[in-house]
């Protein structure tokens, strides 16, 4: 019997899910079975593709900077970061003055 779990994944009664490979066929088919567009890419549609691609660049660039430290920390090229020791009060209070 074969039985449906979540989207796209059918489980055999051997036990081996066939979703990389259905997803495979459908794609080889809709490769093989298109027909030509006859489409005209104008220059405003080169600037849309380059805005894109530059907008993914700056966007990793942002996400690196921000989990730089976790990655050198999980890559063992850093040790983790100490915690603060608590700051006493007394050191920073101004003293009385008559």
């Amino acid at each position: 019997m074969i039985k449906m779990h979540g989207f796209g994944q059918v489980n055999h009664p051997r036990g081996k899910p066939q979703t990389l490979s259905s997803t495979l066929l459908l794609g080889a088919c809709c490769t093989l079975l298109s027909t030509p567009a006859h489409a005209y890419l104008d220059p405003g549609s080169g600037g849309l593709l380059m805005q894109l691609l530059l907008g993914g660049v700056a966007g990793m660039v942002v996400v690196i900077k921000l989990y730089w430290h976790r990655l050198l920390v999980f890559l063992k090229i850093r040790e983790p970061a100490a915690p603060e020791d608590q700051i006493d009060s007394t050191d920073d209070a101004a003293p009385d003055q008559p």
